[in-house]
């Protein structure tokens, strides 16, 4: 034990001058002292010299550092398979009862060499305070083992013990993630391997958006056990008409089918639609024959124009990204060759990168001023439009360059950035920009500031503006084709760049709602997730308001009805629902402001989470290999008997001593106050006694 004083040491000297100058002035004069020894007389004036001491210095709040011992045994952790897979066995009452019973009798045996802790899983580790009910719609081992790391950082952990069916659809591979592993893990086989006649659907493959009048594709996967010389016979349906249907015969047991139709959007809205395959003669397992899918269909896409005056290796990179979401339609033109007098666009993009500008360039930007079509404009260097949307200063952009790499505007609020593309911005390489821009955008939103060498500056790469409701963004620079390359140097894709240019795309193209209440919700969810409907409220200012009460009835596809409220959230609304059971639901969402009522409609679907019915046969060469690779064992669930006495002989399973040092306040010790109380209460007694109090 060490006393550590956080103020000089000196001090206590102090401590001990004020308790001797107490002390004296209370014993060196009192008359009523005259009638006993000076022997007691020291005594209690040590007493009281002694405690004022130490009150002073529990002023000085000193630390005590000590060290602690502690003995932990060793631990095994069980982890129990509660997902619905374990369920699909030849015998599921023996499943459901013998096994967890087993487990319970197991544990039993192991607490009296070891701490045993008892865990549930599916999705994610939980603690066992019920029995297993095997209801877990998801299986992902990663989560399972994570949470074993995070829970049991620097603790004695000998062993894991893992009874599952070896199956799972979500998270990494368990052998990568055991790879390595510093405790053997020990795995009692569940479930069923016996193969059986089945017919399943493994994958659907749409999208999610359609436009109406048009063509989408559907493909998807089925999978084949033991059904050689059965027909197949496979239907898309849509409120029971039949959409697309064939049928032909298995030549094979076990076979693998892509198949891929076309299907005609006819209808605005969520769309249901139902693949089945129906089931073969004796098939055991027909949840896995049919599922689910959903098509938002809107009526049009936006149509955007990217117009320039050469080619530019920019050009590309744009068009990539813009053709790959299925919202837009983009149509491609030099000034010159450009010849539509109606301009039907959603969203023009500009690009100019030449020196000279042609009387055919000039006559298009004339046109384009008097237009309320949103622009962006990119190129270091375009007066012509630079100048009458205040994008510039008056004073004319010098023709020299530099080079500059972005820097995010950490308070722009027209759109999210993610964190992948923040990251990335940060490693893209420079873009040429002009050298003499304005460093005051006041009027503006900057995205993208420059840094030009090491230094920071306020000149902008990216900035958008509002005027007169028309939205002009501006991009001062080129070479923006690098960070594309960028992207897939580091990450083998073009996710990060193609975000910021669908969000600028986006944001520029989208029209502004002018309404007085808006929803904002998403169309698709699936069972057990928590579904959140917000809302805003506008007054006649477009201040947003949320005094008011905004109801909500839900609609089911039987026809019930369910009524909420809205709770005010810092401005607006929030509606948290809940998880539902799948099916599609429609809603109308109602309030009144200033005696006028605002309505707003929409729809979602709640997709069945069915990843457990898609595989039932158990897979026990996986849970072996785990087994072998971290030096534990492979068990079937009638061995679960030889594990205790498996795990006990080993002698590398030992209880482990630990040694913290603990740091505390003098004052949290309960002795000083014991001390403190029996010197004050005996020179109390003494002094009563002696009669001099």
């Amino acid at each position: 034990m060490n006393i550590v004083f956080p103020y000089p040491v000196w001090y206590t000297l102090i401590c001990l001058s004020v308790a001797l100058m107490f002390t004296v002035f209370l014993y060196r004069k009192d008359k009523k002292l005259k009638e006993i020894s000076k022997s007691w007389i020291w005594i209690l004036a040590s007493m009281r010299f002694t405690a004022i001491t130490l009150l002073a210095i529990l002023l000085l709040s000193p630390l005590v550092k000590h060290f602690d011992r502690s003995v932990e045994a060793p631990i095994i952790i069980i982890a129990e398979d509660n997902s619905q897979s374990m369920k699909y066995s030849s015998d599921s009452t023996a499943v459901s009862e013998d096994p967890s019973s087993a487990i319970e009798r197991l544990k039993v045996q192991l607490e009296q060499n070891f701490k045993v802790d008892h865990y549930l899983f599916d999705e994610g580790l939980i603690p066992k305070k019920s029995k297993a009910d095997y209801s877990g719609l998801i299986t992902n081992y990663q989560s399972v083992f994570e949470g074993i790391e995070s829970r049991y950082v620097n603790r004695n952990v000998a062993a894991v013990l893992l009874y599952s069916d070896g199956l799972y659809n979500r998270g990494s591979n368990p052998l990568y993630i055991t790879k390595g592993s510093e405790y053997p893990i020990y795995t009692v086989a569940g479930g069923d391997t016996n193969r059986y006649k089945d017919l399943r659907i493994s994958a659907i493959r749409n999208n999610k958006i359609a436009f109406l009048g048009n063509e989408f594709p559907v493909e998807f996967d089925i999978q084949v056990d033991n059904g050689a010389n059965n027909q197949l016979k496979v239907q898309i349906q849509q409120n029971d008409k039949v959409l697309f249907e064939d049928t032909f015969l298995l030549e094979s047991n076990d076979e693998f089918l892509t198949m891929k139709t076309l299907l005609t959007a006819e209808e605005i809205g969520v769309q249901e639609y139902r693949l089945s395959v129906l089931p073969l003669e004796n098939e055991k397992n027909v949840k896995n024959n049919d599922r689910k899918f959903y098509i938002d269909v809107i009526d049009g896409r936006q149509r955007i124009l990217l117009l320039s005056n050469a080619p530019h290796p920019d050009l590309g990179a744009i068009r990539r990204s813009i053709e790959k979401s299925e919202n837009y339609t983009l149509d491609q033109s030099y000034f010159d060759s450009y010849t539509d007098q109606d301009l039907p666009y959603d969203l023009i993009l500009l690009h100019h990168n030449q020196k000279r500008t042609s009387n055919a360039e000039r006559a298009l930007m004339g046109r384009l001023l008097n237009t309320d079509i949103p622009l962006f404009i990119m190129g270091p260097r375009w007066p012509s439009l630079d100048a009458p949307f205040g994008l510039a200063s008056s004073k004319a952009v010098s023709a020299q360059k530099n080079e500059a790499t972005p820097i995010l505007e950490k308070n722009f609020s027209l759109f999210t950035i993610s964190e992948g593309l923040a990251k990335s911005l940060q490693n893209y390489p420079p873009l040429i920009v002009p050298m003499n821009l304005p460093a005051n955008f006041s009027a503006n939103k900057v995205l993208l500031h420059q840094r030009i060498g090491n230094v920071a500056t306020k000149y902008p790469i990216i900035t958008f503006k509002e005027k007169n409701e028309r939205k002009i963004g501006r991009l001062f620079g080129e070479g923006i084709w690098r960070w594309s390359l960028s992207d897939f140097r580091m990450f083998e894709n073009h996710d990060a760049f193609d975000e910021l240019i669908r969000k600028i795309v986006q944001y520029l193209a989208l029209k502004s709602d002018r309404s007085f209440f808006r929803l904002n919700f998403e169309k698709e969810f699936f069972e057990r997730e928590d579904i959140r409907i917000d809302a805003q409220l506008f007054n006649a200012s477009y201040d947003l308001v949320n005094s008011e009460e905004v109801s909500l009835i839900l609609k089911d596809e039987e026809g019930r009805e369910f009524t909420y409220s809205f709770s005010p959230k810092e401005e607006a609304y929030s509606l948290r629902i809940g998880a539902l059971e799948e099916g599609k639901y429609t809603f109308v969402a109602k309030t009144n402001l200033q005696g006028k009522v605002f309505e707003e409609r929409g729809s979602f679907v709640v997709k069945k989470l069915a990843l457990e019915e898609l595989t039932t046969r158990a897979n026990h060469n996986l849970l072996y290999q785990m087994s072998a690779e971290t030096g534990g064992d492979f068990f079937t669930i009638g061995d679960i008997g030889l594990i205790a006495s498996n795990l006990s002989a080993r002698e590398d399973f030992s209880s482990m001593a630990y040694i913290t040092e603990d740091v505390d306040e003098l004052v949290e010790f309960e002795w000083v106050f014991l001390i403190l109380v029996v010197l004050f209460s005996t020179e109390w007694f003494v002094r009563k006694y002696k009669g001099v109090y």
